[in-house]
């Protein structure tokens, strides 16, 4: 078994590392510089424009004329419009923390899901391992006892059912260890082609 994070650091790293909790914090940002903008509404506007004009025209004594216009643009009354607008922006924000918020709990209930499912496999995989190694002593002793002529051919085909069946029954808990793990891997946010090279 490789090195598994306990749950509270692994719930700190999810936080940092899942794509879906990054994707709402920068939409969370995005919201926020929206919400700037539309407060920036609120405030005059400022700009300067320039020219230069060119005629030619026997009557004028400079054919060239440059202009300068500095305009304010103040707007005095949208109809509340934009007080709307700001409302909806953050409408919005609220709606993306509470979506965040959700992510966070799911990802929380996924990491305690596969932490619960890895130390169960971790107790199986003990189990059935020792119950696999028990299951084969059985085998040589019942072999042993046949070719001695004090055991019968039927205790030896059960033990060799036995074997087979514990046997199994490893495997099977090797592969619900390494699912879990791979699977508690995921939930930290972790890219499983770099764990599982």
């Amino acid at each position: 078994m490789s090195e598994v994070a306990p749950l509270d650091v692994a719930m700190e790293s999810a936080e940092k590392e899942r794509p879906e909790l990054q994707i709402a914090e920068l939409t969370l940002k995005a919201v926020d510089r929206e919400e700037t903008a539309k407060k920036s509404e609120f405030f005059p506007r400022f700009f300067a424009e320039g020219g230069y004009n060119y005629q030619q025209n026997r009557y004028q004594v400079y054919p060239g004329q440059w202009s300068i216009n500095l305009v304010m643009n103040f707007n005095l009354f949208s109809g509340l419009s934009t007080t709307a607008e700001l409302e909806k922006v953050r409408s919005q924000r609220m709606k993306v923390l509470q979506q965040k918020s959700k992510l966070a709990e799911d990802i929380h209930l996924e990491l305690e899901k596969y932490y619960l499912d890895l130390t169960n496999a971790v107790e199986r995989l003990s189990v059935t391992k020792s119950a696999a190694a028990q299951a084969e002593e059985n085998l040589r002793i019942n072999k042993v006892k046949y070719a001695e002529g004090a055991g019968l051919a039927t205790d030896v085909t059960d033990a060799i059912a036995l074997v087979t069946l514990a046997r199994t029954n490893y495997y099977k808990a090797l592969y619900d260890h390494h699912r879990a793990e791979a699977g508690y891997m995921y939930a930290v946010g972790k890219d499983l082609r770099d764990v599982y090279p």
